[in-house]
């Protein structure tokens, strides 16, 4: 399924690869099969270690064994030799592209599992790459070299995330905030509780902050949606806790992981980390508490593009993507770097489709 003969075909999770072949032959030929396989591999290097099959299904299109092909339906128990007279042939395919796959690490049955197919991934600063090809086949006999027709085709599976909850559906719906933890739980995961001691510019002491984040439910998320985010602060200073509830203090960013194997499954793996995103902030307009609180919370979004790989967990070549929680950093904080490592990550996974109900609504504008 292409745009137009000149771009390469596309495919998602649940299509039918579906065509026809059209053979247009000068003169008598000899063709015993007429074949249509789809193949996927990784590549993570260059040499042969670095090649693994992962798809390789055929698909007999036409054989001899089926009869002369012009009379395919009255022939089809009729021995015929093969050899085809001068003419136009049109054959008709279709057959699902192949969702899932199995793998075995080498341990034999008990090592066996199956995969969902990843999406095709090819990046200029990345070796590893997924490929997918359909290969036409016109098989000419023992004493005659096969004529084959190689097609490179793009797939991406199809993922789709539970629905949200009923509150954040209705808030989806009706065009308000969004509820929080406290009155949706089902709606959210609340991840445990990091306190943090931090100094303000002006004071001599250490401020303790209990922080708590929660990510809503599922952690599946499509792109080109967002993932809702809620920071609760907590703190019996005043001005440290406001220095925090800041938004451009909380540090709170989307990275991918791409691990592969240059050498096979046993060779040590390379993970390629590249931050994705950060989230965006703003003071809770619906649980907000009063000024003079010890409580303050924070509502956040961080925005997923629609040219994001979808999450892939094949052991050879993996695709994974994880909320880094840092720690806070602005100019009235110190030390003024703030930690490299996070405070805590949590790991999500990024679908190709949207949930069924509502659409999902963005409170805050992209940059």
């Amino acid at each position: 399924r292409a745009a137009s003969s000149s771009k390469t075909p596309k495919f998602v999770g649940g299509d039918d690869i579906a065509g026809s072949i059209l053979l247009d032959l000068a003169s008598p030929t000899y063709i015993s099969s007429i074949t249509i396989a789809v193949k996927g591999r990784v590549v993570t290097s260059s040499t042969d270690e670095g090649s693994y099959t992962i798809l390789d299904q055929t698909y007999t299109v036409w054989s001899k064994a089926l009869g002369n092909p012009r009379y395919a339906s009255s022939t089809r128990n009729i021995k015929h030799k093969g050899n085809l007279e001068p003419g136009e042939y049109t054959w008709p395919f279709s057959f699902p592209f192949p969702t899932t796959f199995d793998y075995s690490n080498g341990s034999g049955p008990v090592g066996k599992k199956s995969y969902r197919t990843p999406q095709s991934f090819s990046e200029h600063d990345m070796p590893a790459t997924v490929q997918y090809q359909l290969l036409l086949c016109i098989g000419r006999g023992a004493l005659r070299p096969n004529k084959n027709i190689a097609v490179p085709i793009i797939y991406t599976p199809k993922i789709i995330p539970d629905p949200p909850s009923l509150p954040r559906q209705l808030s989806y719906r009706v065009a308000r905030p969004l509820v929080g933890p406290s009155e949706d739980p089902a709606g959210w995961t609340t991840l445990p509780v990091v306190t943090t001691y931090r100094r303000l510019s002006h004071s001599q002491h250490s401020v303790k902050v209990d922080c708590q984040l929660s990510l809503a439910n599922p952690m599946c998320y499509a792109r080109g949606s967002v993932i809702p985010c809620w920071l609760t602060l907590q703190s019996n200073d005043p001005a440290g806790l406001d220095a925090l509830a800041n938004s451009q203090a909380i540090r709170i960013t989307l990275q991918r992981h791409v691990k592969y194997h240059p050498r096979g499954i046993r060779s040590k793996p390379i993970t390629q980390k590249t931050k994705i995103r950060s989230a965006v902030w703003w003071p809770s307009s619906v649980d907000q508490p009063p000024e003079e609180s010890d409580i303050r919370i924070m509502e956040g979004e961080l925005h997923l593009s629609r040219g994001l790989q979808t999450t892939s967990d094949f052991p050879l070549f993996s695709v994974e993507y994880v909320i880094n929680w840092f720690d806070f950093q602005s100019p009235d904080i110190h030390p003024k770097g703030g930690l490299k490592i996070p405070l805590l990550t949590q790991m999500i996974t990024i679908a190709t489709f949207s949930a069924s109900g509502p659409r999902i609504r963005e409170y805050s504008i992209r940059t």
